[in-house]
């Protein structure tokens, strides 16, 4: 093994001495969910080793984000998301393939943010290979590989499918009326346009594309319409939405949820004062808390001031009215009716996460009694998800997330709520999970999802 990564590294290291441009994808992998797979540190380490080794001066990172109308892989990805193991790729899958080659699956967005020098960066923060220890050059890799994938996020393009599918998924209810999806569209559009995202050029006409994209939708089996031929009131124009249906709507929904994160972690910590006037002590913690309870989920800024953030958040709010200055000297303010149904769609994005993290908490029980391999606690952890969403407990099926569930387990094994144990046995590693033997951490998050999810479900007793 490390004999073959001592020939790839030097592979790779000699492409760049040769003035080889080299494509790769930093995640090391597809995305199952929709969103941005967290950055594999690998083949970047080798690459930022070449500079240093002298194989060249200088190295230039071009982050490019592609998206999607519509992905030919979803039914496999969705199936992965429920726990089954990926299927290898054959002969008989690609002469299948030919069928739905044959289908229409709209456009593909391929965008470019600025260039990443590596020379450029280490002078920006004053660093140096020489100076460097272990710890330090891995964290080096870490800021500069987090920078890159924020900066592929930043590219990215805003489709229909995205937005409908996030505008769908902000309710729990198996039905949503046009007059709702029309209202909320224009929410988060307004708000997008307002953070300066980019669009796809088919939302030059809103109105239509929300049409078309629902007709699409419908078309899909992924939406079904009750209403009459005749019926003209879009109160009465209701979309329903299966089960298994919501997980295709999820999927498409997390390729744009970090655009709309600022304002769902706002509204949240807004929302959780429990009373119409507020003031914003505590607002900018709030924030803190967000990034780090779901830094397995998404990608930051590294260079965002949170303040400026709550300030360009909180004016969008009061241009359209949601919220209103009561105090300018205290800073207090007074959320409107229209502010109250708003505020609540951007927290509806959150929901399905909150909710995920919570079964994993509400599944350590059993670990009280034995340790579990890590294939088997994730088996618990889905068959709980189960049970709890048929007795209502939880609300959202596209919270059962085999991935979010193994996120929210890096998070709680970090915190001290889970014990992870990895075993080396005729030379495989396995994993183990054990009580971690902290309680009040366990009680302490279930609190605190209790609290932003406003419900008294989910605090443990």
């Amino acid at each position: 093994q490390r004999f073959y990564t001592d020939v790839f590294a030097t592979y790779v290291k000699t492409l760049v001495n040769e003035g080889h441009n080299l494509e790769f994808f930093i995640e090391g992998g597809r995305s199952r969910t929709g969103k941005l797979v967290l950055p594999k540190l690998g083949l970047l380490a080798i690459l930022m080793q070449a500079v240093e080794e002298g194989y060249c001066d200088d190295l230039v990172f071009v982050p490019c984000a592609i998206n999607y109308d519509r992905v030919l892989e979803e039914g496999a990805y969705l199936k992965e998301v429920k726990g089954s193991s990926k299927k290898k790729e054959s002969l008989a899958q690609l002469v299948r393939a030919r069928g739905v080659l044959k289908k229409r699956y709209g456009r593909v967005y391929v965008q470019f943010a600025p260039p990443m020098s590596i020379k450029s960066y280490m002078d920006r923060f004053c660093l140096s290979f020489g100076t460097m220890k272990p710890k330090e050059r891995h964290a080096m890799y870490r800021d500069f590989a987090w920078r890159l994938i924020h900066n592929i996020n930043e590219a990215s393009m805003i489709t229909p499918f995205a937005l409908v599918a996030a505008v769908i998924l902000t309710t729990s209810k198996r039905g949503i009326s046009l007059a709702e999806i029309k209202l909320i569209t224009r929410n988060y559009f307004d708000f997008l346009q307002y953070r300066g995202e980019q669009f796809a050029s088919s939302f030059q006409d809103l109105e239509m594309t929300l049409q078309e994209t629902l007709a699409l939708m419908e078309k899909s089996k992924w939406l079904e319409l009750l209403a009459d031929e005749d019926e003209t009131d879009e109160e009465e124009r209701i979309y329903t939405v299966d089960d298994g249906d919501r997980l295709h709507l999820e999927y498409y929904k997390n390729n744009m949820i970090h655009c709309l994160l600022p304002a769902a972690y706002i509204s949240s910590a807004i929302l959780t004062k429990e009373a119409f006037t507020f003031d914003l002590e505590g607002i900018e913690d709030e924030l803190l808390f967000f990034r780090d309870f779901f830094k397995f989920e998404f990608v930051y800024d590294a260079d965002e001031n949170l303040q400026e953030t709550i300030d360009q958040v909180l004016s969008y709010f009061i241009t359209q009215g949601f919220i209103t200055k009561v105090n300018s000297q205290e800073n207090t303010y007074r959320i409107s009716h229209q502010g109250l149904k708003a505020l609540s769609c951007f927290t509806g994005l959150l929901r399905s996460y909150f909710e995920s993290y919570w079964i994993v908490l509400r599944a350590t029980k059993y670990l009280s009694k034995k340790s579990y391999s890590e294939k088997d606690f994730l088996k618990k952890i889905t068959s709980m998800g189960n049970k709890l969403y048929k007795l209502e407990i939880v609300e959202r099926f596209e919270s059962i997330s085999r991935i979010t569930f193994e996120n929210a387990l890096k998070f709680f094994c970090e915190k001290g709520a889970i014990k992870k144990r990895e075993n080396q046995e005729n030379g495989k590693l396995s994993v183990n999970y054990e009580n971690g033997k902290h309680q009040e951490v366990i009680a302490d998050y279930s609190r605190m999802i209790d609290r932003y999810l406003r419900t008294s479900h989910f605090t443990f007793k």
